[in-house]
């Protein structure tokens, strides 16, 4: 599964190669202007449990982060991507 996302000032690819995950996934992301991010995974609880980028500038480049689901018990996880005012957030399923 692949779901893309663009907004004016970002694109968000999230790269799922099997749903559900059982192994890791890039989540891959651009940015057109420098901005403020946070990339994080939330549980069904709304709780974090796992911050890939925390409220870090980023300039204008291609990035890629590796999600590591083998330590994240089965679930629904959102991937929560957020610059500025925007957030975007997209499903995950997690099970081994």
């Amino acid at each position: 599964m692949l779901n893309l996302i663009f907004h004016s000032n970002f694109s968000l690819i999230l790269q799922v190669l099997l749903n559900p995950l059982s192994d890791n996934t890039t989540i891959s992301f651009e940015f057109k202007e420098p901005t403020v991010v946070s990339l994080k995974v939330i549980n069904t609880f709304d709780e974090e449990v796992a911050a890939l980028i925390s409220n870090k500038v980023q300039p204008i480049y291609y990035y890629e982060k590796v999600l590591k689901v083998a330590n994240l018990p089965n679930g629904l996880y959102i991937c929560s991507l957020q610059t500025g005012d925007k957030i975007e957030n997209l499903r995950i399923v997690v099970s081994h």
